[in-house]
């Protein structure tokens, strides 16, 4: 936290004077200018940035120069006034204040009163946008779109692979439609389990808030988001009240697009050229539904996970259990769907053992895996 370093001996925040005068510099500066862009100008000409700090490990991070959303979050910390918040209520705080109270109310009826800055902040209406870095070169990805049939297909990609080519980044790609409802979708999760109240009131009502409140509450609650199409997966580090600590992290999968190619077939038997009358196994069923599900998103019928949860009648984390059987290797989900109604077979795909396979991002070992539990079945029956 720009402002204080933290007091190991006493547990509470202590007050850097050389970085508290430059809190109190670009309040004051943000009261005379009144806007959030020159203000943000100034603070680049004097190249001043945002906190550096040490892990306790000893790992150093730079401070980053600041953005229109780290000024606003600069601007709103109560904990300049002295005071803290847990769980949504305002508490008296043990650390000594930087701004005083009337400096602060002013600036943040200011921010209130230009509510439709942070539009402007989020331009391109992409949920992601300037949270989302590269997680091959550390470089920040950047929403884009393509159009084809007069429709815009939205996208992120690294910045530095469109700017450099791919000698200064291997590159990556990832449509908005595919990361975004997994972000959501894996943050709501994440925060049904454990004590997270805090992140579970400030996604409450997520589905109908606007685009841009919800990009704000987003940046609130996240550090730092990467994205790493090796491993098709984003990277979450949440925002911790404690300077020089690094926040918990979550990992979140990303269903990437299907490539039948990347995975020999499996060594199994050729499946009839139709199911058999009678009830479908009910984890063929599930799979038929994500793929469903996810054909909603692509057209847009369904925006995100929370609208297809309404759609369905379920809770958005069943939506997201659903989902995630679209990871299993495409030969897998095409011998799933194609499952009899009455077999051996049928009975040992669970979902519960399908939902294990999927925690396996390589296919040829999800493959294996599918195997062996098949050979089990087959040699108990």
């Amino acid at each position: 936290m720009l402002g204080y370093d933290p007091d190991a001996s006493r547990a509470v925040l202590q007050v850097n004077e050389g970085e508290a005068q430059r809190v109190r510099e670009i309040f004051a500066m943000f009261l005379r200018y009144g806007s959030l862009d020159p203000t943000l100008e100034e603070i680049h000409a004097r190249g001043w940035g945002m906190k550096s700090w040490t892990t306790r490990k000893g790992r150093a991070h730079a401070g980053r120069p600041f953005d229109r959303l780290a000024l606003q979050r600069l601007l709103r910390n109560v904990l300049y006034r002295g005071e803290v918040c847990h769980q949504g209520k305002i508490y008296p705080g043990e650390q000594a204040a930087i701004v005083d109270r009337k400096t602060w109310h002013e600036a943040s009826e200011l921010l209130r009163r230009g509510k439709g800055q942070t539009k402007a902040a989020n331009p391109s209406g992409a949920l992601l946008e300037d949270l989302l870095e590269c997680g091959v070169c550390g470089g920040r990805m950047v929403p884009g779109y393509t159009t084809k049939g007069g429709r815009r297909y939205p996208y992120y990609v690294c910045r530095q692979a469109q700017q450099k080519g791919a000698q200064a980044c291997p590159g990556q790609m990832i449509a908005a439609g595919r990361i975004e409802p997994a972000v959501v979708a894996g943050l709501e999760e994440w925060a049904g389990t454990g004590n997270r109240q805090p992140l579970r009131e400030a996604l409450r009502g997520w589905g109908g808030w606007e685009r841009a409140e919800q990009h704000r509450i987003l940046a609130s609650v996240v550090e730092r988001m990467e994205y790493d199409g090796r491993g098709g997966q984003v990277i979450l580090r949440w925002r911790n009240a404690v300077a020089g600590e690094e926040g918990e992290k979550v990992c979140i999968p990303v269903v990437k697009r299907l490539l039948t190619e990347q995975v020999p077939p499996p060594r199994v038997e050729p499946v009839p050229a139709a199911a058999p009358p009678g009830r479908l196994p009910r984890i063929t069923r599930l799979l038929a539904l994500a793929v469903r599900f996810e054909d909603l998103l692509r057209n847009g019928t369904a925006k995100d996970y929370a609208e297809l949860a309404r759609l369905g009648g379920v809770s958005r984390s069943r939506i997201t259990q659903i989902m995630h059987l679209r990871q299993l290797a495409p030969a897998l989900q095409e011998r799933i769907l194609w499952l009899p109604a009455s077999s051996s077979a049928a009975g040992a795909v669970t979902e519960r053992v399908v939902r294990r396979l999927t925690q396996c991002l390589d296919w040829r070992e999800q493959i294996k895996m599918f195997e062996r539990l098949s050979n089990g079945r087959a040699r108990e029956s």
